[in-house]
């Protein structure tokens, strides 16, 4: 089935890695790194700064130690809210659905005080399910206190997650009831009935996610005590929503785990200051819908996952350096969008996308490589044997056309010698047969250095590369120089072998078909590698991929070159674009025997 262009087989692998994450993702699998990162977040950016008059009177270790263990006599919270009046409302996160103990009266004192002072919240508690009662129940407050107060709230933060608690539910619904949760009924309250800023159809709405400001206390927290005894002037909590609680170790909902911004457990009436101010200024975090999430996701796959994907032999460093740019460009979206905007971003989707990605790239490169190499192994031997055959076959042509030819000419002035009877005569073809004779020995040389230069064995590569570029020089009809910037004197000579015919092949290539007027060739050594650059300004050309065996007879050389490269566990690339030269850069360890 043939598919377009651009929905080929990397880009449908990433369609099918993004589908696989969004199922993962919308079954809840990467929440607890989710949380994990969110919490990371908090600790990166540190303390903010409180933006709505929100403060905390604590029954402290102190207000124990001066008033006795709880439940106190309510009478002192009758009187707390007296030296309250100027709050603008006050909330209790303290249990009022059973009467007082202490002495007679002080429920109806209580009640008196609510309805004398600013508007109150009094909080009812969710039970949890038993076998009596197979939904969770409300106890709320007495009704002579609930009938007295502005309003009721839910004081239970139902976490879906074990751990840190994250998530206010604004509304909970109790049987057909929906009854607000408590730091909703304060903003509302604190509002007078205005609207609260919520979060718009893009982000979640069902809960919204804390924006802690930074370590306990980090509301303004009053002890009771100071309260009670006047310590704390009236005006210090004027236009301010003031929330009551429990903090002293050991009472309930005073051990809740937190952000490691916090450092170490709170308080639930913290909790409760903290959701309410982040209701009041709107700073809770927004949390994106999964679809946009998704989205996101679709297009992060389609681009830089499709890369990751790609079969190509890109070196593991820039495919790892392409995965690490992604994995950092989307960490920084995430903490400004965090930072800047209030806006929790599920990264954690996008991490495994790409490192799937990049794991099955990976996978599917080195398969592909394996594959290649067989074919290229496959090609390269028929290559050898038809090599071999012309070789073979040239050697022959060229001892038959020059070598044979002169040394029958030879034999034959050698038979008309004997039959000359004349000394001079004889003497100048004996002159001639010195000639013919050394023309011989030149062939033979000639053919000798094409099999195995002497010199390389010798002198080394440095000084048979420079016959090379002598020898092509003389011919004219191309100019090559040589330079050597740095070249160990003691190298494997089969190594130098090698690397003699890479030379060799690629200078012929570049005569032959580039129709280059300059040829350079630059030996260099660096951190125990050997660098060789053929470089010509001939007509260039497009490279193919070397990794895969040649379409006929195109470019066949440059296979042969990077097969042989290989071998020697070496790097070998082509720079080149029509009409601007090329560029053959063979690198090789120079330890390595080949």
């Amino acid at each position: 089935m043939n598919h377009p262009r651009w929905l080929g087989a990397e880009t449908r692998a990433a369609l099918i890695a993004v589908l696989a994450t969004s199922l993962l993702f919308g079954a809840g699998a990467f929440e607890a790194l989710e949380r994990e990162t969110l919490d990371l977040w908090f600790t990166l950016r540190g303390p903010r700064p409180l933006q709505a008059p929100v403060a905390v009177v604590a029954i402290d270790e102190a207000s124990l130690a001066r008033f006795g263990q709880m439940p106190w006599n309510r009478r002192h919270f009758a009187h707390m809210l007296e030296r309250l009046g100027q709050a603008k409302v006050v909330a209790f996160d303290i249990a009022f659905n059973e009467s007082g103990r202490t002495e007679p009266g002080e429920d109806q004192a209580l009640a008196h005080a609510i309805r004398q002072a600013p508007p109150v919240i009094l909080p009812a508690f969710r039970t949890f399910a038993s076998a009596e009662h197979e939904n969770p129940q409300l106890f709320t407050p007495l009704p002579m206190l609930a009938e007295a107060a502005a309003a009721m709230g839910v004081a239970h933060f139902s976490s879906h997650h074990q751990g840190v608690i994250l998530e206010l539910e604004p509304y909970q619904r109790q049987g057909g009831e929906i009854i607000p949760a408590l730091s909703m009924a304060v903003a509302r309250a604190f509002r007078e009935g205005e609207g609260l800023p919520l979060p718009s159809r893009l982000f979640h709405s069902q809960s919204l996610t804390l924006d802690y400001p930074g370590p306990t206390p980090s509301v303004p927290t009053f002890s009771a005590r100071d309260v009670l005894e006047g310590r704390i002037p009236m005006e210090r909590f004027a236009g301010q929503a003031v929330l009551i609680g429990a903090t002293a170790t050991g009472l309930p909902d005073t051990n809740f785990p937190a952000p490691r911004l916090v450092r170490g457990p709170i308080a639930g009436v913290e909790l409760h200051a903290i959701a309410t101010e982040n209701l009041l200024a709107g700073t809770y975090l927004r949390r994106p819908q999964p679809w946009l999430v998704v989205a996101v996701m679709l297009i992060v796959g389609v681009t830089l996952g499709r890369k990751l994907l790609d079969s190509a032999p890109i070196a593991v460093g820039r495919r790892l350096a392409s995965l690490g740019v992604g994995m950092m460009g989307l960490s920084l979206m995430a903490f400004a969008l965090f930072r800047g905007f209030g806006i929790w971003w599920d990264v954690v989707p996008a991490f495994v996308l790409l490192g799937g990605c990049f794991l099955t790239g990976s996978l599917w490169q080195q398969s592909a490589l394996l594959r290649n190499r067989n074919r290229m192994l496959e090609w390269y031997a028929s290559e050898l044997r038809h090599e071999a055959k012309r070789q073979r076959e040239q050697i022959d042509g060229e001892l038959h056309d020059e070598a044979q030819q002169l040394i029958i000419v030879a034999g034959r002035d050698l038979k008309r010698i004997r039959r000359l009877e004349d000394l001079e005569a004889v003497r100048a073809k004996l002159e001639q047969s010195e000639e013919l004779n050394q023309r011989i020995l030149d062939e033979i040389l000639r053919l000798r250095k094409n099999l195995a230069p002497r010199i390389l064995g010798r002198f080394g590569l440095e000084a048979a590369i420079a016959e090379m570029t002598s020898d092509m020089n003389q011919r004219g009809d191309v100019r090559v120089e040589c330079e050597v910037a740095h070249w160990p004197e003691t190298v494997d000579p089969l190594l130098e072998s090698e690397l003699y015919w890479l030379v060799k092949e690629a200078l012929n290539n570049a005569r032959k078909h580039a129709e280059a007027q300059t040829i350079r060739v630059v030996m260099d050594t660096l951190s125990k590698r050997l660098n060789l650059s053929i470089i010509d300004d001939g007509k260039g050309f497009t490279p193919p991929p070397l990794w895969e065996p040649p379409q006929g007879h195109l470019h066949t050389g440059l296979h042969r070159m990077w097969v042989r490269v290989q071998a020697l566990h070496g790097d070998f690339r082509v720079q080149s674009s029509p009409g601007e030269g090329s560029r053959l850069l063979i690198t090789v360890p120079y330890s390595v025997d080949p």
